[in-house]
């Protein structure tokens, strides 16, 4: 369990004493006054009698600082009968012009009204320098730059005169750092503010401050409080009372009564209490709270935060809190649960940084003195606060009476045991410096009260009553009870990037919790290639928790840009958020093909990939092999066809909610590759052919490839879903029975086979490409390869495919997944590729997805320098086992998977000796010769005695051959043969 600021008290308590000044008036003692005084020095002129002056007695105060005190007279008293012995510089004092207030067990009269005297002066720069001001007006809410001008933030010493409180926060809203400071029996000159509100002051509220006593009445009753010759009360309520011998103290007794517009409004009061026995779900004038419910509407983290810190409650407006108030503010008091309920509150209000100024107490039990003062040492030990007893007696109606058999009734020998029992105890109450006060409650059985009605309805005191009465309570608050405010500084949080095309605009969003706790503020950014942070902008001391940025990129600023928040706060320490991330024009390639990598941090975030090149229409989108460095997070793209546009797209993921040993969060990043191309377009990349398209999928559907393969070529099919309808679960395609026509797909969700989302339209978007390699572009040394895996998928075993290349001669010879047929193989060598891969049947009876990395190979050339390779990749295969038991995926005979796979790459910095892929032979056809006679006129293609060739960009771009073409150099193609072109 936490001790509440209990170091923060010792530590600013000792730098507190080097900078505040209490120097007191001296004092001069009279028992009456029978002749005329003039108080010209500043003195406090006590009076000990009840008859404090005599017909020829006065006192004419000409010092502002003086004041009499009154040791036996209550303050209605003195206002009545003696304030027309008081003049103020020879005017006699009246209610109009002196303030009658308590002290102690009497009255004490200041030389001013309390509620438009300007007590406080505050000061610019320490040691009471600079520009000063005096006009603060008590019970005046000072919490905006338009009420606190030049003073806004300026703040760095003050001086308060006596009789005064002064609360300062930093935050405009009395929230944020916050302390309250009293001037009870001397000025107090405080020569430098601590860090936490030096320069930082945005709220100050002053209030009137009496002496009280400790003793006090749980209970509004006028009639008792004077009978009882109580200093303070409180009534379970928060009404707006003013009484002259005694304080009244409101009460936020429970969420949503009284409302906080109501306490706030009070301006008789300088002190709250909490809710009244919130752990109390047996009695039903109170509101019970579960302490441990997970339900924010109902459970103790609402309570925290809409108590002390201000949230949107269950209205969903925002409302007010204690600390708006300024008020000094007193723990919720428990029925019982101390070390339950009321120190998880407590360290609630330490972790979130709210003020306590005292724990609030109930205190039923059946003991006297000495077990009652060690208690109550035990409750100051949780949490070092000074203690209000808002409700005692020796024992309740719900506990034993010892004495008259138990009866409850108001017998001489009940009242006789009640009086030693009661005076132990108080004397205790009295004797112990950790209670700041006690309220006795009356109601717990006639036989313990001690203000008690007759049969005529009469009341009276008792026995106990009358000795309650009668003791001359002592101080309830000391200099040393003061409470200093500790600060539990936390890292910037919820960090969000957001990046807006047209004005390559990224807005920058977070949460910084220390408001004015940090000096300043680095926004840093990273951006793909460097390895320094580099600060953007430096930020002053914020005056919200909400914090934004807005960094407009400069022309050739992309890839993936990272960004970070880099605070610096009072306690002279730096703390960093965590990162965000966007992808500016994050692809490589050319106006067809462009492609690139994600790092993903979170499944919670999103990105923006916006495009090199920008299409004519919407393209289509696929997400390649995801890394696994967190098996237990299956997270899968969700795309919307209306976040896929002509010049950029969003990426977003769906976890696996229902998947066995799911988590939300990932170990370390995830690298996720991508790749664009334009929808619905057949291409030939130097013979290897391939297309992309996009169709709607339900349950399983057909799709018939626009133009279909050579007779005998099986296509690797990488399939993405680019409009994922379903939002509640993660939506998971399959391809499969694939053949040179065309192929089956399905989405299901990760329920299993057994969900149908026959109503529900998915967008497939699909790309298949023969097996093999090709140049796509030469220029930009841009490659394409595809093939298959040749070992089998089986449950989630990680799986080693080889990137094999069939061939018409070779070196490797490996069995045909598909036939079983013997096929020669090349092995493909990739430097740095973008890997795709697709599951390309569907044995698997569950939802499945693959995950892996690729499989690298070093090589040294003739200098001993080193390249590191990829050839091949590592998969698993991921299944959905929420409706699936493991054993009906992991039967190598039935549910083993093909894996098909595609790379993007460029040529080898260095080729290993005797190494070949076979690219050559497949692009090695000769365009020179023009075997067929290609002719050209007005931008039109034609080819001498045949209609139906194919004609294509040097991209691979299928176009209309008899169209008029753009400028540039054109493939045409005839069965197997080809000839190039130029169109002027």
């Amino acid at each position: 369990m936490k001790t509440f600021m209990r170091n923060m008290v010792i530590a600013l308590t000792a730098c507190l004493l080097t900078t505040a000044a209490r120097a007191g008036n001296e004092t001069v003692t009279v028992e009456q006054v029978t002749s005329a005084v003039v108080l010209t020095e500043a003195v406090d002129y006590v009076i000990t009698s009840d008859e404090p002056f005599t017909t020829a007695g006065s006192i004419d105060i000409q010092n502002s600082d003086a004041v009499v005190i009154f040791s036996a007279v209550k303050p209605s008293v003195v206002k009545s009968t003696w304030l027309k012995y008081i003049s103020l510089n020879g005017t006699t004092a009246t209610t109009s012009t002196a303030w009658a207030g308590i002290y102690q067990n009497g009255a004490i009269v200041y030389p001013h009204t309390k509620k438009t005297f300007q007590p406080l002066t505050v000061y610019t720069e320490t040691d009471f320098g600079g520009e000063s001001s005096s006009n603060w007006t008590p019970y005046t809410f000072y919490n905006s730059s338009s009420l606190l001008g030049d003073f806004e933030n300026n703040i760095r010493s003050f001086k308060l005169k006596r009789g005064y409180m002064v609360t300062f926060a930093a935050m405009n809203s009395g929230q944020g750092y916050s302390r309250c400071f009293i001037a009870q029996d001397e000025d107090l000159e405080i020569s430098e503010l601590q860090s936490q509100l030096a320069g930082k002051v945005g709220f100050l509220r002053v209030f009137p401050w009496n002496r009280t006593t400790k003793k006090g009445y749980a209970g509004n009753a006028t009639d008792a409080n004077s009978a009882l010759n109580t200093t303070w009360h409180y009534g379970w309520d928060a009404g707006d009372y003013e009484y002259d011998d005694y304080e009244y103290v409101p009460q936020h007794h429970h969420e949503g009564w009284p409302s906080w517009s109501t306490i706030n409004a009070l301006t008789n009061c300088n002190t709250m209490l909490g809710n009244n026995e919130p752990d109390n779900y047996s009695d039903s004038k109170e509101q019970y709270i579960n302490p441990s419910a997970t339900d924010p509407s109902t459970g103790l983290d609402s309570i925290e935060v809409q108590f002390f810190y201000g949230t949107s409650g269950s209205n969903g407006t925002w409302i007010s809190n204690a600390y708006t108030s300024g008020f000094r503010v007193i723990t919720p008091a428990m029925s019982s649960n101390i070390t339950g309920w009321l120190a998880k509150f407590v360290d609630y209000c330490e972790e979130y940084n709210c003020r306590l100024d005292g724990m609030g107490a109930h205190c039923y039990w059946q003991n006297w003195g000495s077990s009652f003062d060690s208690s109550l040492n035990w409750y100051y030990s949780l949490f070092s606060l000074p203690i209000w007893i808002t409700e005692f007696n020796n024992g309740a109606n719900w506990t034993t009476w010892p004495v008259n058999s138990g009866s409850l009734d108001a017998t001489t020998e009940s009242q006789a045991y009640h009086l030693a029992a009661l005076s132990d105890i108080v004397t205790h109450l009295e004797a112990n410096a950790n209670i700041e006060r006690y309220a006795i409650y009356n109601w717990v059985g006639d036989c313990r009260s001690v203000y008690l009605a007759d049969d005529d309805g009469v009341y009276s005191l008792t026995p106990s009553g009358e000795w309650y009465a009668a003791l001359q309570s002592g101080d309830s608050y000391t200099y040393d009870n003061s409470m200093y405010m500790s600060w539990t500084y936390k890292t910037p949080t919820n960090l969000t990037a957001r990046y807006y095309n047209t004005s390559r605009r990224v807005l920058l969003t977070w949460t910084n919790m220390n408001g004015k706790q940090t000096d300043s503020t680095y926004i840093e950014r990273m951006v793909d290639g460097e390895s320094t942070w580099t600060v953007l902008d430096t930020l002053g001391m914020p005056s919200t928790t909400t914090m934004s940025f807005s960094d407009t990129l400069a022309s050739g600023v992309k890839g993936l840009i990272t960004y970070r928040i880099h605070n610096y706060d009072s306690d002279s320490k730096q703390r960093y958020s965590g990162e965000a991330y966007v992808t500016v024009g994050g692809t490589d390639g050319n106006d067809v093909i462009q492609y690139g990598c994600l790092s993903i941090t979170d499944p919670d975030d999103t990105y923006i990939v916006e495009y090199e090149n920008e299409y004519e229409s919407r393209p289509a989108v696929f997400i390649g092999l995801q890394t696994n460095n967190t098996s237990t997070t299956v997270a899968q793209p969700y795309l919307k066809t209306n976040n896929i546009k002509v010049n950029q797209f969003t990426y977003a993921t769906m976890p696996w909610n229902a998947q066995s040993g799911s988590t939300d969060t990932f170990d370390e990043a995830e690298e996720v590759p991508f790749m664009v191309l334009p929808a619905d377009t057949v291409f030939d990349w130097g013979g290897l052919n391939a297309q992309v398209g996009v169709t709607n999928i339900k349950d399983t559907t057909e799709i018939t490839f626009a133009s279909p393969f050579d007779e005998g070529v099986t296509p690797v099919v990488i399939a993405t879903l680019n409009n994922c309808s379903n939002s509640k679960y993660a939506t998971i395609h399959k391809v499969f029975d694939i053949t040179n026509t065309g192929f089956k797909a399905v989405a299901t969700t990760e329920e299993g086979n057994s969900y149908s989302i026959a109503k529900v339209n998915q967008s497939l978007a699909y790309f298949a490409i023969a097996p093999g390699t090709a140049v796509i572009d030469e220029d930009n040394d841009i490659r394409i390869s595809a093939g298959l895996g040749y070992d089998y998928l089986v449950y989630r075993t990680a799986r080693n495919n080889t990137f094999y290349i069939p061939q018409d001669d070779g070196t490797v010879t490996v069995a045909d997944p598909y036939t079983g047929d013997s096929v020669v193989v090349d092995t493909l060598l990739s430097e740095d590729p973008v890997i795709f891969a697709e599951i390309q049947t569907s044995n698997c009876p569950v939802a499945a997805v693959l995950r892996g990395s690729g499989r690298t190979k070093t090589y040294r050339d003739e200098d001993s320098n080193k390249y590191t390779y990829y050839y091949g990749m590592r998969t698993t295969r991921v299944c959905d086992l929420s409706v699936q038991s493991a054993s009906t995926v992991n039967n190598p005979a039935t549910t083993a998977d093909v894996v098909g796979w595609v790379a993007i790459h460029g040529t080898l910095s260095y080729t290993p000796e005797g190494y070949t892929t076979g690219i050559d032979k497949l692009t090695s056809v000769s365009y020179a010769d023009n075997p067929l006679e290609v002719r050209v006129k007005n931008r039109i293609v034609s080819v001498k005695g045949v209609t139906d060739f194919d004609l294509y960009t040097v991209g691979g771009v299928q176009v209309a051959p008899g169209a008029t073409q753009e400028p540039g150099v054109y493939i045409v193609r005839y069965g197997k043969q080809s000839a190039k072109v130029l169109i002027q």
